[in-house]
């Protein structure tokens, strides 16, 4: 009555859907509980209706990501009365304060709840570095490398040591690793565990959770400035930015020493630290390097990654605004972390990808590393190469990196995307001829996320048509493993297009593999029970001219 705006807060991740089994399922109770087609219950609307109806509120805020709402069975797109979505929220207006760096489920609010976003910072970020047993291993191998070189006559004694501790702290598992190598193999495992070691302390990691509006500052500024200078930036659409630690010579390739990073790292950091003892003064850039390639990547700090980050300040105002009927403006998503500056500040109502750039030429590099470093593993594992490859696809990891996985499906089957210049978008595949290719093709199967199917459904189209090229290839089966079972099947049914059909997710209008809810209910006794879901899930055929068609035996 007095024009003040009412606010039904909801913590979304807290909502708790309680499904009674009807009488007549008890003896198999995996059924009731996994129907894809099964409503929300009349308790979860009644808790909505409530809000909007009876207390009045003009807007309904859903605080973390993500909600169940937005997955509740319905239409893709375009609510109608008879999706769960609507007939839980109406015409109730949805402020969504969201995840910068997670476009798919953002995306995903917008589409089928029609939520606002006002997006916000990631949490601190600080490099993993060692502690307990890892950082006694380290020790070790410090050791071992002076023995080697001053005492060898210590050698089996320090090397017992090392092996003692990592079967202890169960490393030897994480490495793979059966037995204790040979002594005249000892150290080539040595530069093996020294890798994973740089790799495990090297990762980054949440230091703490970021608390809405306000900005990072003292040494958590100093973390995740340093953190988003990692990576080259995409600033201005080009790579016109070096990462810091590129800057300063490490070339980050995978074998990189452990002491080189650390190095690297460290002298990174006290570059940075001088910069912002500055007070983040460009001019001061000249004052702390020498080096034009690190004066760059400073001066880019002062210049554009802090005053962006401190303009964090400004989400909470921009929620209120939303809260009073404000437009707020769009802008870009994605990781800050992985070059994408220009997502900051946040603040603003994100849009993610344009889907018909997915994989971007950026992606297709990265994914032709993927699907070689995956059939490297499995050959070093197995002595042969892979006939068939199951990999999940999400829309959100696809969002965020511009189409990685999509990419090492097309790479795995040796197919590559064709690009217009102008847009940057896919127009095409083309088979990579197999001189060029060194190895068979690869024989892929995608189950992809309710989520992929309902934002990329042109990308699927595309993932169809690459299989089909692969398998009408005048390739022998040694060559083409898409080609041999695919002749292998219609041998068996004579259906090309069963024989031929890669892709496979949910029921459309219904989201996830059934699995979590199945674990939560413990109604499950043992791994086929796990099975029958996923497959009951998961048994939908997709493609050109296949929409969710029944396929559970495929």
């Amino acid at each position: 009555p007095d024009g003040e705006i009412v606010i039904a807060a909801m913590v979304s991740d807290n909502i708790v859907l309680i499904v009674q089994p009807p009488r007549g399922f008890g003896e198999n109770p995996v059924a009731i509980y996994h129907d894809p087609d099964l409503p929300p219950s009349h308790h979860y609307l009644a808790a909505y209706h409530w809000i909007n109806k009876h207390f009045g509120a003009d807007v309904m805020v859903h605080l973390g990501k993500h909600g169940n709402l937005e997955w509740l069975p319905g239409k893709t797109l375009g609510m109608s009365a008879a999706c769960g979505t609507d007939a839980a929220l109406g015409d109730l207006p949805l402020v969504y304060p969201f995840l910068v760096n997670d476009p798919g489920e953002g995306t995903q609010a917008k589409r089928r709840a029609h939520a606002v976003l006002v997006d916000h910072l990631i949490p601190p970020m600080a490099r993993a570095e060692t502690y307990g047993d890892i950082a006694r291993l380290e020790q070790l191998l410090d050791e071992h490398s002076t023995i080697s070189a001053l005492d060898p006559g210590k050698l089996p004694a320090i090397r017992q040591q090392i092996w003692t501790l990592m079967r202890a702290a169960k490393m030897d598992h994480d490495l793979g690793l059966e037995d204790r190598p040979d002594e005249d193999v000892f150290d080539d495992m040595l530069l093996h565990v020294d890798g994973w070691l740089c790799e495990i302390k090297d990762v980054q990691i949440r230091d703490g959770l970021h608390i809405l509006g306000q900005a990072p500052d003292g040494a958590a500024e100093l973390d995740l400035v340093l953190a988003i200078l990692r990576a080259r930036q995409l600033f201005g659409g080009e790579q016109s930015v070096p990462g810091l630690r590129e800057a300063l010579g490490l070339v980050e390739d995978g074998s990189a020493e452990r002491e080189a990073v650390d190095a690297a790292e460290s002298q990174a950091r006290e570059l940075v630290a001088k910069l912002q003892e500055s007070g983040w003064e460009a001019a001061a850039v000249d004052r702390i390097t020498d080096n034009p390639e690190v004066a760059t990547v400073l001066r880019f700090a002062a210049t554009e990654v802090v005053p962006r980050l401190r303009a964090t300040s400004r989400e909470i105002d921009q929620i209120l605004h939303a809260l009073g009927g404000g437009f707020i403006a769009a802008g870009p998503s994605g990781s800050p972390l992985r070059g994408l500056v220009n997502v900051l500040p946040t603040g603003r109502n994100f849009y993610s990808v344009d889907p018909k750039a997915v994989p971007s030429k950026l992606a297709w590099e990265t994914g032709v590393a993927m699907a070689d470093s995956l059939l490297e593993r499995y050959r070093s594992d197995y002595g042969r190469w892979p006939e068939s490859v199951g990999l999940s696809v999400w829309g959100t990891s696809a969002m965020r990196t511009a189409g990685d996985d999509i990419a090492e499906v097309l790479a795995l089957l040796g197919v590559r995307p064709v690009w217009d210049d102008a847009s940057r978008r896919v127009v095409g595949l083309e088979p990579i001829s197999l001189d060029e290719l060194g190895r068979p093709r690869i024989d892929v199967t995608v189950r992809i996320s309710g989520f992929f199917r309902d934002a990329f459904p042109h990308v699927v189209t595309m993932l169809d048509d690459a299989v089909q090229l692969v398998a009408g290839l005048d390739e022998s089966a040694e060559d083409n493993y898409v080609r041999a079972h695919s002749q292998t099947d219609i041998a068996d049914h004579g259906d090309q297009r069963r024989a031929t059909t890669r892709i496979f997710g949910s029921k459309p209008g219904t989201y996830g593999a059934g699995l979590l809810q199945l674990i939560d209910s413990r109604n499950w006794r043992d791994d086929a029970d796990l099975a029958q879901v996923y497959t009951a899930w998961g048994g939908f055929a997709y493609g050109r001219g296949l929409d969710g068609a029944p396929a559970t035996d495929d």
